[in-house]
């Protein structure tokens, strides 16, 4: 799991004429509204915590270690690690469990939501939203979200089977007949070649 970077960027001061100065002052006033048109933290926080995405992220987290264990497991495939070596696999385990918690801490990663959240949406369509999830409907879409998606995800995980397969004898039909075409490319040139060497053996020298 990597680390988000901020990368900063070095600010540049240009020196501009004096007529200039208005339109600064008019991208500065734009700013301004741009800005002022930008939901409020407050609301962003509401909304995240009414569609749960701090309890989404937990399970997401479970998810991750569940799937280390799993791997782990495979990876010993049968074999039985000796006591040391349990330590070290102990220690492996919590290292890479301190840095997913880190990664993924919900005091970090809220004020990249609140950002992401700000610069997609104006102001009325949070205050829709946040209508809409304080109803029992909006709730139940909520709860019933991640089952939607698990079913999803299992019915289309089904139909992966059929489509690959269909998708491979594509993919075979595709490679014999670039092979087909080769033979018959090779079966031409070599007939040419014969041709060739047929009229110069029955050519009459002049």
């Amino acid at each position: 799991m990597k680390s988000i970077l901020l990368a900063g960027m070095s600010s540049v001061v240009f020196l501009l004429p004096a007529e200039g100065a208005a339109e600064d002052d008019a991208d500065v006033a734009a700013a301004g509204d741009q800005a002022a048109e930008r939901p409020s933290a407050e609301s962003i926080h509401e909304l995240l915590k009414l569609t749960k995405v701090r309890d989404l992220l937990g399970q997401m987290t479970e998810q991750i270690f569940a799937q280390m264990e799993m791997m782990s497991q495979a990876a010993m495939n049968g074999y039985e690690p000796t006591p040391s070596q349990q330590k070290l696999l102990l220690q492996l385990k919590t290292r890479v469990q301190d840095v997913v918690l880190e990664d993924l801490d919900w005091a970090r990663l809220e004020p990249l939501y609140t950002e992401i959240y700000q610069s997609v949406f104006t102001p009325e369509e949070v205050e829709g939203m946040l209508a809409f999830y304080r109803t029992p409907v909006g709730q139940a879409t909520v709860s019933k979200t991640p089952l939607v998606m698990q079913m999803s995800m299992q019915r289309m995980q089904e139909r992966m089977g059929p489509m690959m397969e269909k998708l491979q004898k594509i993919q075979d039909d595709f490679v014999a007949a670039v092979k087909l075409d080769a033979l018959r490319q090779q079966m031409t040139g070599d007939e040419q070649s014969d041709a060739a060497a047929d009229a110069s053996a029955t050519a009459v020298p002049e």
